[in-house]
């Protein structure tokens, strides 16, 4: 599998996405195919394969940043009604009003994401394409994957390893952040050699499970963040509902991945199965 394949792969599936962004779910779906390309982008300009342009990498974040304001708030209104159920009538009254209120910023929330998005995308198009092009004159010598993707993954493993052991207690937000973007990052850059290798299919699944645990952890912190940051009274009982549920994601944490996280060596793994079938 060459480079550019990967490369026009996934810009032709955020193009795709982008013409379906009148179906919230397509906006989610476009923020995920967004992820995948900066991650990709910024691979291959920090192994200096391809020189990506500096505005190309900026209008890339910023395309990833416009989206989150209304998966932000889907999420937590999802996250109040899970933990809305066995609360006393008063107490779901409550709640109620707190939904019917997030949910009126919702449809302006997409409407501006993707307004954004309708703005910003076909500069980055353009930026992907001139990257893909120049990426296409200069593999005169045919550049393999198999030659640097395994730095590559070894290297993005080695870090979330690390970041992961560094997490300490669940008051580590930012590092339990960090490891997340970290988890996302490495799952994309083996995503698209699961058809080729059981070993790549192995990683990504690990990474998957990693990011159910820590992912819904972060997202009730910030659900919890936005409560205490704002004029919401909200019910004693269902704060402590989600602090509870915030510590059994923990402890999950804990005992699957704290210390021996392992994906350097299945990333290794897969980089060995990947030179054997190149």
């Amino acid at each position: 599998m060459k480079l550019e394949i990967i490369m026009t792969h996934l810009l032709d599936d955020a193009r795709g996405c982008v013409s379906r962004l009148n179906n919230p779910e397509s906006l989610h779906d476009f923020r995920v195919s967004a992820r995948r390309l900066r991650v990709w982008y910024r691979a291959i300009d920090d192994e200096r394969l391809v020189l990506v342009p500096k505005p190309c990498l900026r209008r890339l974040k910023r395309l990833v940043q416009v989206t989150n304001i209304a998966r932000d708030l889907d999420v937590h209104m999802s996250l109040l009604k899970k933990n809305a159920k066995g609360l006393s009538k008063k107490d779901k009254a409550v709640v109620l009003k707190i939904e019917e209120e997030w949910q009126k910023k919702v449809s302006p929330a997409r409407r501006k994401d993707t307004l954004q998005v309708g703005k910003l995308f076909p500069k980055v198009d353009t930026d992907c394409i001139n990257v893909i092009s120049k990426m296409t004159k200069q593999n005169a010598q045919q550049v393999r994957l198999s030659l640097w993707i395994g730095h590559v993954l070894a290297q993005k493993a080695k870090k979330l390893d690390s970041q992961l052991k560094r997490v300490k207690s669940i008051d580590d937000e930012k590092k339990i952040h960090k490891a997340r973007l970290s988890a996302k990052a490495l799952r994309y850059l083996a995503e698209p050699f699961v058809s080729e290798t059981h070993q790549a299919e192995q990683l990504v699944e690990g990474l998957r499970e990693l990011q159910d645990v820590i992912g819904s952890l972060r997202d009730i912190q910030t659900l919890v963040a936005r409560i205490e940051n704002s004029r919401v009274n909200m019910p004693e009982p269902l704060l402590k509902r989600l602090r509870q549920h915030g510590k059994i994601l923990f402890k999950k944490f804990e005992k699957n991945y704290r210390k021996a996280p392992g994906f350097k060596e299945k990333a290794q793994l897969l980089f060995a199965s990947i030179v054997q079938t190149s």
